[in-house]
């Protein structure tokens, strides 16, 4: 690379500057669960570790998890932002 350098006709050595960004996925953290008539969670989460989504329920409910089916749709886009158990509040009266 040295060379490469020492070789050119111009070489320009600047620092640019960033304004701070976001990732931006095209759907909310989301999620909405309902029970069947067995007592069985069922849970559908927009996040991208339905695994651990299914571990921490069964802990924080105290539910054995035999008991929890969490469905992970498919995401428009996470980028590692949704490999968290988080979900906005919303409820359906």
């Amino acid at each position: 690379m040295e060379q490469a350098l020492a070789q050119s006709a111009v070489v320009l050595e600047r620092t640019y500057d960033t304004k701070a960004n976001s990732q931006a996925m095209m759907e909310p953290f989301c999620t909405y669960t309902c029970f069947d008539k067995y007592g069985r969670l069922t849970v559908v989460s927009s996040t991208q570790v339905p695994f651990h989504v299914w571990r921490i329920l069964s802990s924080a409910l105290e539910m054995p998890e035999g008991e929890i089916r969490v469905i992970k749709p498919r995401i428009g886009g996470g980028f590692g932002a949704k490999q968290s158990v988080v979900s906005e509040l919303f409820r359906l009266w």
